[in-house]
Formats: structure tokens, C-alpha cells, sequence
């Protein structure tokens, strides 16, 4: 046996070494430091909890120098920013995925090269209605809604829950708690999503809406304003502004403002009423927290029915004979003013650098920085526009001189796509259009104008009003929509009005619902057993970013749960088959995967009859050798 000489052995040797150590740092487990802790990396966020399409801020310590850091919500990447010198990020702004699911979720930062993972826990929660255009920016459009979406809507039936009060205006929703203002009552109404009333505070309403932001709630009656801040609700009643206890409605405080007529928005902690104030038109701030007017300016022909819309510093006022004017909210100091032959106009909405006009007359997009106007259309509109991602949508009149579900592009007016007849307000959230005309409640596509569902608000389920039409934009939050109607009584009364709610069949009311994600796998209970060659894939659209898919016959993906149902998510594509669904050993139906369109990702599912409480079994079954696929599956758990 030959013998290495020492020189080439103490090589051999140091090789031998640095290619172990390789090794072992490669196969290294990343260093994960939970929030709090004092040692190694660390992560804080600015809040613990919010909704869905909002944003959080996020700071980090203990990575290297220089490091590229994945911040990630679930398994979404949502940034990559770069570590300081000291390994450190202050306040980074990270957007919260709007399909992150409601409850827990993980926030992460993994470090590129020194491998460490720092992780936090927020809480995703149900996103709220929170002004009667949706948000500060009157965009009338809920971003953070989960529960409604397009492959939901399908099952929207009227519920039992609904409000037989003289009401002309859509509630605001914050979690379970709606608030309205009941015109012959004189009354601001706290109630529950089923209509019953927690607390009734007698004011002089005439014409109430409802807002709600930034974790306040205001609720606004013609000259009389309500605002929800830390638990307090604060109302505009008698010319001016009081603050009542958010669960009792006991009066807390009054402003001195006197606001004759007026609308209000809520953004950062502020409100801002616009309308008559004093002797004459004008706009003013006030400390949602103390009522304190920050300042206050005159403004000739200030609109006393469009709430002045908010965003990025700015302050957009409508005209009562049309035009928009631009203020500065932190002083109210004006930046400009675009004249627009468009009275009656409905709040401006602002959508990143664009802020649409509209009116019955047409719509105008101005340029938010400047109000140049970037284009035009003299279509009549029939109540406000939703203005979400690239487009435009609301029921527009064409040639045929029907009122029509349109989409127009943000960016040059072009006309997308006209679909169905509609009336009233567009109303949006998680890529469904809502729109209350007469007799039903119309749930449209936006990206292609489909029609996904239409649902009677004919006769509320108890009592003595028959509905005569949808009056007004719904508001939609925590899996519901809920819709004004005008109403007749048995006297004969027909200016009365009423709420009507809305929500998805199957499973909607079961009191727990978990969710399992394609990768929820193993052994035992509320696991997916696949067995057949199923293959794990990832998709954008996709709930968690993932899916399975198998092209096997029999294959099959299998849940055992003790409940009372169950609801299976799925994509679709052109080369897609149709599962069998089998609950505890029998079929009860198939789910439909193929489409003669593009693919779509997390936008339908199938829901299962409510089943006896108790253990049951679902498999999701492949007939042939087609491509089928699991997203996700909801068990009703009770």
C-alpha cells in the first residue's frame, strides 16, 4: 500500500476540512429569533393587528451589515429592502397582502446571507365600511373584505337580519356592530349584524350617513356629524359636534363648530366637514380625539351632500355647482381649483394620481397634483363610480339609453367592457362590483362585466314593508352586503326605508370555520391525505400562494373532520376535468374545474349541505386522467 508523502496528505487533509465545514453551514438551520426576544435577530411591528390591503410598519434588528432582508406575510414575500450598517431596519412600510386570510398570520424578515429568521404574529381582521364612500377616499371600495368573493357570491340569499327602521343610507360595519340613524326616531342606532339594537341615542337626525377610519367611526345626519374614536362615537347633532360612549352612547362632549348642513370624511385622526359652517360655506378640521376645530376656511359653494374625499396630505371638495377644489389638510391652505359643468356631483374619489369627478352628467379624471384634467365622459352616470386598480365602474348610460355596468380605464376613459342593466351606486370589494337595482341585488365581474349573481330584495322577512327598490350604494364588510331599500307600509306609506343584509349560503352562520391550505398534509384529523400522484404547484392567484394538482384517475385528496360541513376552493383552466366530491363514502356532487376562458386562480369553490354534527369524511376524487386541483378547504368545525 502506497503512502501519500506529508505535503500532499496535509492538503489532502485541509481540503477535506473546508469542504466539511462547507457543508455543515449549508445545511445549517437559519437562526430564528421569535418577536421579543433579547438575543440574536429581532423583529417589531407597528400594530398587532389590522385588516387585509393595509399597511404595517416593520423594523428589525441583529442582521449583517448590508444584507438583503425578505419581509413576508404568510408565505408571501412582500419586500426586500437592504440592512443599515448595523444590521438594522427602522419603520419600513410593508403592504399587507389583500388576500391574507382573517386571523393569525406569520410576518417574517430572512436574512440573504447570514441566514437568520426573525418572526411575529399579526392578527388579520374583518376590514370595516368605514365611511359611507368606503374610505376617506370615497373610492367605494372595501380593499381588506374576505369573506365575499367571486366564486362566493354565487350563494348571496337575503338573510333574517335587517333593520324596519325609517333609514335612507347604507350602515357603516365595524366588526359585528352596525351603526345607522333613524329618521322618524330621531335616533343614532348601535345594533348587531342580526338587527338587534345594542344602544339607541335620541338626536335631531335629517339625513344620516355613516363614516368610520383609522379605528373611529362617524357617523354624519345632514348637519349632524357621528364619530368613532378609541370607543367613542362622536355626533354632529344641533349644529354641533358631540362625542358619545361608543357602547351606551352617552354624551361625552360638544364641539363648538356649528355646522348648519354639511358631510364629513375621517382620515388620520382628523375629520373634515365641509358644507355650511357658521354663516356660510366653507370647509374645517377638527381633532377626532377632542373635537378642537384645527382650522377652518371659507369656501364658496361648498357641496352640502358629497363629503369632501382625503388622501396624501390633500383635502378634495366638491362644488355644489360642480368643480373640484384641493386644500392642503394640514392647513387647509388651497392648491388648486378645476371649474366643472357638473352639478349635483357625488364625492370626488381618489385613486393613486387620479381624482374622479362624477356627477349625472359624466365623469372627469383630474390629475391629483395639479387638477389638470386628464380625460372625460359625458355618459350619464346613475350614483357614484368604484374606483379600484385600473378602472372605472358604475352604471353608465349608452346609446341604446339603458343604464349599464361599465368599466372605464383610470388612465385614459376608454371604455373596457359593458355588461348588465343596473341603477344606484358601484360598491367593491375583492374582485366583485355590487350594484342594488330596483328589485335585486346585482354582483358583476370587473374585469370582464360577467354577471356572478343576482339576488330579490323583494319583502323583508318579518314585519309588514314590502321592498319597492334598492335606493342608494351598498356597503359591504365581514362577508356581508348590506343594501338600502325603499319601502311601503301597510298604510300605504311609501317614503319609508329600510336595510336588507346579505351573505353567502352554506356555511355562512356556522359559528367556527377552519381553514386548511393545500399544504396542510399528514395523518389523523383536519389533515389533506393525497394519494395517486398528486403534485404540489404555486400560483399568484392561489390562496397561500400554492395548490395541488393530480392528472391520475382515482387519485384523491382526502379530509377527515368532526362538523357540519365543508367548503372546497379550486382553480379553473380550459384543461381542467370535473372531481366527484364523496362525503362519507357516497357522491353528492362534482366540481365543475373546466372554463373555455383564461384560468382562474382562488375565486371559486364549492360548498357542501350542512351535515349532522359529527365525524365525516370528504374526498375530492379525479374520474379520469384530466388535470384536477385542491386549494383549500373550509371545515365548519361547529
Amino acid at each position: 500500500m502506497s503512502v501519500l508523502p506529508p505535503r500532499r496528505l496535509s492538503r489532502l487533509v485541509l481540503v477535506l476540512t473546508l469542504l466539511a465545514l462547507t457543508v455543515v453551514g449549508l445545511l445549517a438551520p437559519a437562526r430564528t429569533a421569535e418577536a421579543g426576544t433579547e438575543t440574536g435577530p429581532t423583529i417589531r411591528l407597528s400594530a398587532g393587528s389590522g385588516s387585509a390591503g393595509s399597511s404595517l410598519l416593520v423594523s428589525v434588528t441583529g442582521f449583517s451589515p448590508g444584507e438583503r432582508v425578505t419581509f413576508s406575510v404568510g408565505p408571501r414575500a412582500v419586500a426586500s429592502p437592504v440592512a443599515g450598517p448595523d444590521g438594522s431596519l427602522t419603520g419600513y412600510r410593508i403592504a399587507v397582502p389583500a388576500v391574507t386570510p382573517l386571523g393569525p398570520v406569520g410576518v417574517s424578515a430572512d436574512g440573504s446571507s447570514s441566514r437568520f429568521t426573525a418572526q411575529a404574529t399579526w392578527t388579520s381582521l374583518a376590514s370595516p365600511w368605514s365611511q359611507p364612500g368606503g374610505s376617506a377616499t370615497q373610492t367605494n371600495v372595501n380593499a381588506g373584505e374576505n369573506g365575499l368573493r367571486p366564486a362566493t357570491v354565487a350563494g348571496l340569499a337575503r338573510t333574517d337580519a335587517g333593520l324596519q327602521r325609517w333609514v335612507r343610507t347604507a350602515p357603516t360595519v365595524v366588526g359585528q356592530t352596525v351603526f345607522v340613524g333613524d329618521l322618524d326616531a330621531g335616533a343614532v342606532l348601535a345594533t348587531r349584524a342580526d338587527g338587534s339594537t345594542l344602544w339607541s341615542r335620541t338626536l335631531p337626525l335629517d339625513g344620516p350617513l355613516v363614516l368610520a377610519g383609522g379605528g373611529r367611526l362617524h357617523v354624519l345626519a345632514g348637519g349632524r356629524l357621528h364619530v368613532l374614536a378609541g370607543g367613542r362615537l362622536h355626533v354632529l347633532a344641533g349644529g354641533r359636534v358631540q362625542t358619545l360612549d361608543q357602547a351606551t352612547g352617552t354624551v361625552r362632549w360638544s364641539s363648538t363648530l356649528s355646522v348648519t348642513a354639511g358631510q364629513a370624511a375621517l382620515a388620520d385622526g382628523v375629520v373634515y366637514v365641509s358644507g355650511t359652517l357658521g354663516s356660510g360655506a366653507g370647509v374645517a378640521a377638527l381633532s377626532a380625539a377632542t373635537g378642537q376645530t384645527l382650522w377652518s376656511v371659507p369656501l364658496a359653494g361648498a357641496s352640502e351632500t358629497a363629503a369632501p374625499a382625503v388622501a396624501d396630505g390633500r383635502v378634495y371638495v366638491r362644488l355644489a355647482a360642480g368643480g373640484v377644489v384641493a386644500l392642503s389638510a394640514s392647513t387647509g391652505a388651497p392648491a388648486w381649483t378645476r371649474t366643472l359643468d357638473a352639478p349635483d356631483g357625488c364625492p370626488a374619489a381618489v385613486s393613486g394620481t387620479t381624482v374622479v369627478a362624477s356627477a349625472p352628467g359624466g365623469l372627469t379624471a383630474l390629475d391629483a397634483a395639479t387638477g389638470a384634467v386628464r380625460w372625460s365622459s359625458d355618459a350619464a352616470l346613475d350614483g357614484p363610480v368604484a374606483v379600484f386598480g385600473s378602472r372605472v365602474v358604475g352604471a353608465l348610460r349608452g346609446d341604446d339609453g339603458l343604464f349599464r355596468a361599465t368599466a372605464l380605464a383610470l388612465s385614459d376613459g376608454d371604455q373596457l367592457w359593458r355588461g348588465v342593466r343596473v341603477n344606484g351606486g358601484a360598491a367593491a370589494a375583492n374582485g366583485v362590483v355590487f350594484f342594488a337595482r330596483f328589485l335585486t341585488l346585482q354582483a358583476v365581474d370587473p374585469a370582464d362585466g360577467d354577471q356572478l349573481a343576482v339576488v330579490s330584495v323583494n319583502t323583508l322577512p318579518a314585519g309588514d314593508f314590502q321592498a319597492v327598490g334598492g335606493v342608494g350604494t351598498p356597503s359591504v364588510a365581514g362577508g356581508a352586503v348590506w343594501v338600502p331599500v325603499a319601502r311601503s307600509d301597510q298604510s300605504g306609506r311609501t317614503d319609508a326605508y329600510g336595510l336588507q343584509r346579505f351573505a353567502v349560503r352554506g356555511l355562512d352562520g356556522v359559528p367556527a370555520v377552519r381553514v386548511l391550505d393545500d399544504t396542510d398534509t399528514g395523518t389523523g384529523d383536519d389533515r389533506i391525505v393525497y394519494t395517486g400522484g398528486w403534485v404540489a404547484g404555486t400560483r399568484d392567484g392561489a390562496y397561500q400562494g400554492t395548490f395541488h394538482y393530480a392528472r391520475s384517475t382515482n387519485a384523491r385528496a382526502t379530509v377527515t373532520f368532526t362538523g357540519v360541513g365543508a367548503r372546497v376552493w379550486y382553480s379553473q383552466a380550459p384543461n381542467f376535468g370535473r372531481p366527484r366530491v364523496l362525503i362519507d363514502g357516497v357522491q353528492v356532487d362534482t366540481l365543475d374545474q373546466y372554463i373555455s376562458k383564461v384560468r382562474r386562480d382562488g375565486v371559486k369553490s364549492w360548498a357542501s349541505p350542512l351535515l349532522t354534527p359529527g365525524r365525516h369524511t370528504l374526498v375530492i376524487e379525479a374520474p379520469s386522467t384530466t388535470i384536477v386541483n385542491v386549494d383549500r378547504i373550509d371545515l365548519g368545525t361547529s
